[in-house]
C-alpha cells in the first residue's frame, strides 16, 4: 500500500511539474489601444450603404500585418478600407510557450452608418476632425451648448451656418466646426440635392477628452 501510494505521488508530480512548465498558446489580437482609424468609404457612405470585409492575415512575432487577404467583402471599397486599417494597426503578437510566434488572424470588419433619413443631410465623422476645445475657455472652465443650422450643397459643403447664443469663443469654435466639416448630401430619388442639416454641439470640461463632441 505504501509503495503504491508513493508511485501515485511520482506521477502526480512528474505531471504538475511538465505542466507548469508549459504555457499554452496565445492567439494574435488587434491592439485595441494601437489601431488605426477604421475609414468609411466615401462613396458606400453617400449612397448610406453599410457593409463589411473579411480579412485573413499573416501577423510577425513583432504583432505587424505581413500579408492580408480580402476573402469576402461586400464592395471592393470595403476591402480595401479594411485592408487599409489592418495593414497600419498594431497586434499583440500570437504567444507559444512564452515566447512570441507568427501566426495567423482572421476577422470580419463591419461598416454601420448612423442611418438619418436620407432626405436629411449627414455628417461625415469618417472625414471630419473632431472639434477641439479653444484653450482659454478650457482654462477659464467655459461651457455651452449650441444647435446649429447650416445649408449642405450636393457636394457635401456646408454654408451659411447658424448657431444659437452662448459664449462667444465656444459659439465661433462651434460654427467654424460645423463650416470646415464634411457631409454626406441629402438624397432625393437617388440624386443628391441641396438641403439644411441641424446639428448639436455640446462643450464640456469635465469630460475625460476634451474635444467637445458628444
Amino acid at each position: 500500500m505504501l509503495l503504491r501510494r508513493t508511485f501515485a505521488f511520482l506521477v502526480m508530480s512528474m505531471f504538475l511539474s511538465a505542466g507548469s512548465a508549459y504555457c499554452a498558446p496565445i492567439v494574435a489580437t488587434l491592439d485595441e489601444h494601437h489601431r488605426t482609424r477604421l475609414v468609411f468609404p466615401p462613396a458606400e457612405a453617400v449612397a448610406r450603404q453599410d457593409g463589411s470585409a473579411h480579412l485573413a492575415c499573416n501577423i510577425s512575432e513583432a504583432g505587424t500585418a505581413t500579408k492580408c487577404n480580402v476573402t469576402k467583402s461586400s464592395a471592393p471599397d470595403f476591402g480595401l478600407a479594411a485592408l487599409q486599417m489592418v495593414m497600419t494597426s498594431h497586434f499583440l503578437p500570437a504567444y507559444d510557450n512564452g515566447k512570441p510566434v507568427a501566426s495567423t488572424w482572421e476577422e470580419t470588419i463591419n461598416f454601420h452608418l448612423f442611418h438619418a433619413p436620407s432626405t436629411m443631410p449627414l455628417l461625415d465623422h469618417s472625414h471630419t476632425i473632431k472639434p477641439r476645445y479653444p484653450l482659454e475657455a478650457l482654462r477659464n472652465g467655459t461651457q455651452g451648448s449650441f444647435h446649429v443650422t447650416c445649408t449642405v450643397s450636393i457636394t457635401g459643403a456646408a454654408r451659411d451656418c447658424v448657431a444659437s447664443d452662448g459664449p462667444d469663443t465656444l459659439r465661433q469654435a462651434t460654427l467654424a466646426y460645423f463650416t470646415l466639416a464634411r457631409y454626406l448630401p441629402a438624397l432625393q430619388n437617388g440624386e443628391p440635392v441641396e438641403a439644411q442639416f441641424h446639428g448639436t454641439l455640446n462643450w464640456s470640461t469635465g469630460k475625460e477628452e476634451n474635444n467637445g463632441f458628444e
